[in-house]
């Protein structure tokens, strides 16, 4: 997970992309809490987080978080600014 950790704010950077928020323990208010950490990631639009996700820097890093991780990823589209 070392090489995904050290390698990935780089590759948000080229996309526009920035993390908002790293949680290694959320708390739930109502429901279940996701296990393990939750990860916020803000990019310009739906489309540069999906070109960010396709692009062979992140495609190069993606191999380290499944190996070492069991994550849902979700692109959740902002309301107007």
């Amino acid at each position: 997970m070392k090489p995904y950790r050290v390698g990935v704010e780089a590759t948000l950077q080229a996309f526009g992309g920035v993390r908002l928020a790293s949680v290694p323990a959320p708390q739930a208010v109502e429901g279940e809490p996701p296990r393990g950490m939750v990860v916020l990631l803000r990019f310009p639009s739906l489309e540069a987080a999906r070109a960010w996700h396709a692009s062979p820097a992140y495609q190069a890093l993606l191999p380290h978080r499944l190996a070492s991780s069991s994550s849902r990823l979700h692109l959740i589209e902002g309301l107007p600014a």
